[in-house]
């Protein structure tokens, strides 16, 4: 007996579903709606340019009349990406009904839509927390959490692989030379070469007295430079690591982890904390960075966290004084200037001091040190998806399958060209709590 199909979609029922896809596809996301967003580029390639600038100098003397004066450099970096794809399909039943309304492929579309959202979020918040934001403890403890300067003096050389800064080596310091407690922390560089750029440390080189970068950085600058003074760079240093060797007790933090190692233990305040937000957007303010269209800065926060920031008395008395407004899609509302989304997608980092030597420490189902996003406008780029039409490739065997030669089922499917890129991590905070 001979079976006729239809192989594809009709048109209209086509644009049904990919406009299903794409409304729900959009509900979910959020930390990509933070981004700086570019199209994808028409017949141009698939190379997509970003740019991070550097600030200029403060103009502390007075000019003269008449003349032009002396000019300055403009220092930007070209930061490019490379659009890669990524997509997923599924196997269902070859009953489909593709020229009206088939209520089980609606259910698929609405999977596949949470699936393609889920995977992208989870794709750009990883190239933000390993290059594009500078973190802070929720406990705010200035001990592991503080700014550094290297400029002149033979320590105090900021290269594209390793620092070298007195901070980190001198014997009333947090670290000794001889020890490796710094591994896992991020170094974000507020000024000077490499601004705007963070990384995470691998190794302390007790022999150059130096902290080395995981991922090298992209500017340089000699040693001579930067003893001359002509290159004065800036950092931020965050450790937040559990359950390292190599401190005094003295220099432990008391509050630590529940069941840490006490003297030993760097531990963040359990829970989070109102003055975390506080902090964050000093860091925000002080690196000068945009705020969006509403005039705030944007916060993104998961279920864990927020029930954490919930029962803080603070929040409490802010939220029942603070002025009432229409809310939009996954708004929670303004708290401490920030506007603050829900996520369902926390970032999550996994393992214990040694781990933390490199980029695969985030997981998204286990770990205890959470992250909430504090964020800046123009801290990092995305593509624009909304550029370029999200379709639901819906595919149903005919006689010509050679893949499906029996016809015994039909697929179901997303694809998206998609990039993130950090542009700067001084324009983006990452608060790093522990949750028991």
């Amino acid at each position: 007996m001979a079976v006729t199909t239809t192989a594809t979609l009709t048109e209209a029922m086509q644009t049904y579903y990919d406009n299903r896809f794409l409304a729900h596809y959009k509900d979910m996301i959020v930390v990509q709606d933070q981004g700086q967003k570019r199209p994808i580029p028409r017949n141009a390639g698939k190379t997509i340019d970003f740019f991070r600038y550097h600030p200029y100098d403060l103009v502390t003397s007075t000019g003269t009349e008449g003349t032009v004066g002396t000019e300055v450099a403009t220092e930007a970096m070209n930061l490019t990406a490379t659009l890669v794809i990524y997509k997923n399909y599924t196997k269902i039943s070859e009953f489909l009904e593709l020229t009206s309304r088939d209520k089980n492929l609606e259910n698929i579309v609405d999977l596949m839509a949470q699936n393609a959202a889920e995977s992208l979020e989870w794709v750009t918040q990883e190239e933000i927390a390993k290059y594009g934001a500078t973190y802070i403890r929720g406990d705010c403890n200035a001990t592991f959490c503080f700014e550094f300067t290297t400029k002149g003096g033979v320590k105090t050389f900021g290269g594209t692989t390793s620092l070298r800064s007195s901070k980190f080596i001198a014997a009333t310091g947090p670290f000794g030379a001889t020890d490796d407690v710094a591994i896992g922390a991020v170094v974000t560089i507020l000024k000077g070469p490499n601004y705007g750029q963070a990384r995470i440390v691998s190794d302390h080189d007790d022999g150059e007295s130096a902290l080395v970068w995981e991922t090298a950085m992209v500017e340089t600058n000699s040693v001579a430079t930067v003893q001359a003074g002509t290159k004065e760079q800036k950092g931020y240093f965050c450790f937040f690591r559990e359950n390292g060797a190599g401190l005094s007790s003295s220099q432990s933090h008391p509050g630590g982890y529940p069941g840490g190692t006490g003297t030993n233990d760097r531990g963040i305040l359990q829970g989070f904390q109102f003055r975390a937000i506080q902090k964050a957007c000093e860091m925000l303010e002080k690196a000068g960075a945009p705020k969006f269209n509403d005039n705030m800065y944007h916060g993104v926060i998961d279920p864990v966290c927020k029930r954490q920031l919930m029962t803080d008395s603070t929040v409490v008395g802010y939220l029942q004084n603070s002025r009432p407004r229409k809310l939009e899609k996954n708004q929670i509302g303004e708290i401490g200037g920030v506007m603050w989304y829900s996520t369902t997608m926390p970032m999550r980092l996994i393992g214990g001091h040694a781990v933390f030597a490199n980029a695969t420490h985030i997981s998204r189902t286990s770990g205890k040190i959470y992250v909430t996003w504090v964020f800046g406008k123009n801290a990092f780029g995305v593509v624009d998806l909304g550029g370029k039409r999200q379709k639901i490739h819906v595919k149903k065997p005919g006689a010509q399958s050679v893949s499906v030669p029996l016809n015994e089922y039909s697929t179901v499917g997303w694809k998206a060209y998609y990039v993130c890129k950090a542009l700067n991590a001084t324009y983006a905070v990452a608060i790093v709590t522990y949750q028991a």
